[in-house]
């Protein structure tokens, strides 16, 4: 699994249900793709493209997929 799905992975299993179903919508909605390809992405099956990871971050507030955010939370 490339380290971007990973990270969004680790992310991902922190929120609570609610916080997911409405998560996905946003990115769906900001990344004009379709429901399957966010599963897509969680399961690794595909990478994550870097509009879509620059999406995300907008969405989120923080950049998940930097390595600064990683080295930090350390």
């Amino acid at each position: 699994m490339q380290k971007e799905n990973q990270r969004f992975r680790d992310y991902w299993m922190q929120l609570g249900k609610l916080e997911k179903v409405a998560l996905r919508r946003k990115i769906i909605d900001a990344c004009y793709i379709q429901y399957p390809t966010v599963s897509n992405w969680l399961i690794g099956q595909c990478r994550i493209p870097v509009l879509a990871q620059k999406e995300i971050t907008k969405i989120i507030g923080i950049d998940i997929f930097s390595d600064e955010v990683i080295e930090e939370n350390k």
